[in-house]
C-alpha cells in the first residue's frame, strides 16, 4: 500500500513537469490536467482506504470537476481546430483573438 501511495503522490508532479516542458499542443495540455485530477482522486481514495473511513462527498465533487474540465477542454479543442486548423499552441497568438 505504501508503494501505491508513493506512485500516486508522484504522478501529479510528473504531469505538472510534462505540462511545463511540453505545452506545444492543446490536447497534450488537456491530458496532463486530466492526469492531475485523476491522481488527486486516487490519492484521496487510497488515503480513505488506509484510514479505514468511509469516503466523503468531496471525492464525488472532485470527480465531477474533472468531468466538467474534460468536457470544456474538448469543446475548446474543437473550436480551436475549427478556427486555426490545428491544436498547435505555438501558432496562436493573443493578438489574433
Amino acid at each position: 500500500m505504501e508503494y501505491l501511495m508513493m506512485i500516486v503522490s508522484i504522478t501529479p508532479i510528473i504531469a505538472a513537469l510534462n505540462l511545463i516542458l511540453h505545452k506545444s499542443h492543446f490536447l497534450q495540455v488537456l491530458l496532463c490536467l486530466e492526469v492531475m485530477t485523476l491522481s488527486m482522486l486516487l490519492f484521496m481514495s487510497i488515503s480513505y482506504l488506509s484510514m479505514n473511513t468511509s469516503p466523503s462527498v468531496i471525492s464525488v465533487v472532485i470527480l465531477s470537476f474533472g468531468v466538467c474540465e474534460a468536457s470544456l477542454g474538448l469543446t475548446l479543442l474543437a473550436l480551436m481546430v475549427r478556427s486555426f486548423g490545428s491544436d498547435n499552441m505555438n501558432n496562436i497568438s493573443m493578438s489574433k483573438c
